[in-house]
């Protein structure tokens, strides 16, 4: 996520296979061999965005952990969208779409 002339934008920075054991260190390890395989600099990230599982955000081994090692400036935001979707399942559907903008606005707010 990103900001460019005055509007956030969401793109998928790259979308690739994880191993089968997803410790925090095998999801590092892939991020980084993409960032250092593109020539990206990791001085430059500023932000992650994660649901709190354990492997993203243990203190000493998860992804996060990891990510504040080479880019120390990087910030963590908790993404509020598996809540939802675990909120939503039993929820009548005037209600649901109250949540869905409630999440939109949310999400541009921590975007900006």
């Amino acid at each position: 996520r990103y900001k460019l002339n005055n509007e956030v934008h969401d793109d998928i920075l790259f979308c690739q296979p994880i191993p089968i054991h997803t410790t925090g260190e095998a999801i590092f390890n892939v991020i980084d061999d993409f960032i250092k395989n593109n020539y990206l600099d990791w001085s430059r990230c500023v932000g992650i965005s994660t649901d709190g599982v354990r492997a993203m955000i243990g203190s000493k081994k998860g992804v996060v952990a990891r990510i504040q090692a080479v880019a120390p400036e990087e910030k963590l935001t908790h993404c509020c969208i598996p809540r939802e979707a675990l909120a939503t399942q039993n929820m009548q559907a005037d209600l649901k779409q109250v949540l869905d903008e409630a999440v939109k606005i949310i999400s541009f707010v921590k975007g900006c």
